[in-house]
């Protein structure tokens, strides 16, 4: 039995105990959260042999009345795979289920790479995001915009390098890219959730990445600021 967990990470113990009773010693558990926290969460609760390791990238957010939008940047990414590496029966009946019901599927065998360089892209436009609470065009039309993306994408780097986990090269150039057209009207889901006064996530991807440097010793001033 798979249970496929998908919530925003400041719901994660309440969703860890909805999902408690149908977890069985043979069951396993998908996670497709932001950051990378909550994989030591789950462990602690389960253990480390009912734990998958999962991302998905679609670039949604959600409206006021409860509508699901994806962005004009259209992304859509789904991974999964053992913690450990070695590709799996068990990953692969999930690559397979998840194929035939509409959502296509890759299974990694460096997932937790992976879980690292999302984290590390997702925090980028977090701190982006929370920063100027603008869209990707007004940064770019911006005369100091550039050097703001440029500034954050360095420093973001810096700290994922220093935990193992260097950000795959074309992921800067990707971010440069997003926050350089000036008639873009992209926003982050955290930004979104900004305007609309939500909760966000800033804590469990922005602040662990502020944990991080200060562990490792790694100058973060702009993402303090963020925090």
């Amino acid at each position: 039995d798979v249970v496929l967990l998908c919530c925003k990470a400041y719901d994660l113990d309440e969703a860890i105990e909805a999902i408690a009773p149908a977890m069985g010693e043979r069951s396993a558990v998908l996670p497709v959260l932001n950051g990378v926290r909550h994989i030591a969460t789950l462990i602690d609760r389960f253990g480390a042999g009912q734990v998958l390791g999962g991302i998905t990238i679609i670039n949604a957010a959600l409206l006021p009345d409860g509508t699901i939008q994806q962005s004009q940047l259209k992304v859509n990414t789904t991974a999964i795979g053992e913690l450990d590496g070695p590709i799996s029966k068990r990953c692969t009946a999930i690559q397979q289920a998840l194929d035939t019901g509409g959502l296509p599927a890759t299974v990694s065998d460096n997932i937790t790479a992976m879980l690292w360089g999302k984290l590390f892209a997702f925090a980028c436009s977090a701190t982006i995001a929370t920063l100027t609470r603008s869209r990707a065009g007004s940064i770019a039309r911006s005369a100091t915009g550039s050097s703001l993306v440029a500034g954050i994408i360095d420093e973001c780097t810096q700290i994922v390098t220093a935990e193992g986990f260097p950000p795959p090269k074309e992921y800067a150039g990707i971010l440069r890219g997003m926050f350089s057209q000036p008639d873009s009207t992209y926003g982050t889901s955290m930004l979104v959730d900004m305007e609309q006064g939500r909760p966000t996530e800033g804590e469990h991807t922005v602040g662990h990445l502020v944990e991080c440097a200060g562990r490792r010793g790694v100058g973060a001033p702009i993402l303090g600021a963020a925090l």
